[in-house]
């Protein structure tokens, strides 16, 4: 069996994920993070509120939620990838990794997102909840405060059961 990391010219920095093939479950990988995730929201009640009502992260919970977040929508961003090279390429035409080089450099992942609905490889709800993922990851990373804040922990635990429901599916189709 090779060595997992004897291919470290492949790899992408999504951790186990390795352009061409991946050397790891992410869905595994996605699902150990939710746990961890879901234990930061569930810990809330008795926390120090802002003058607003949101919820004061400290900085252990802060960092829990941005690693799911980010890992999340970065295993989404690589299996979305890889469904459009292998459903949407013409082998005898193109090969499936100079596809999904394309899909990775010029196609944003809003844009994937919305050829992988389009195209019927995914159904509304899973373009949905790749949407909240990745629109939360974009405000999480872009501003400091939002790291900090939950103001609603019932719709963030949507969010983290969301985006694993979009791993396991996004996964299920790349496995099928």
């Amino acid at each position: 069996m090779e060595d997992q990391n004897s291919n470290n010219e492949n790899y992408d920095g999504y951790g186990e994920l390795y352009r061409g093939q991946l050397k790891s479950n992410p869905e595994q990988e996605v699902k150990a993070l939710q746990e961890k995730a879901i234990g930061c929201i569930e810990d809330l009640d008795g926390k120090q509120r802002t003058e607003e009502g949101d919820y004061l992260l400290n900085a252990d919970e802060s960092i829990q939620l941005f690693t799911f977040f980010t890992m999340t929508a970065a295993v989404i961003e690589e299996l979305s990838i890889i469904l459009l090279s292998e459903e949407l390429t013409d082998t005898e035409v193109s090969s499936t990794s100079s596809s999904a080089e394309y899909y990775e450099s010029k196609v944003s992942q809003s844009q994937r997102q919305k050829i992988l609905m389009h195209s019927g490889i995914v159904g509304p709800g899973t373009h949905g909840q790749m949407n909240q993922i990745r629109k939360h990851r974009n405000e999480i990373v872009h501003s400091s405060l939002q790291r900090k804040l939950v103001k609603d922990p019932d719709e963030i635990k949507g969010k983290i059961n969301g985006g694993v429901s979009a791993v396991e599916d996004l996964w299920e189709r790349v496995t099928e």
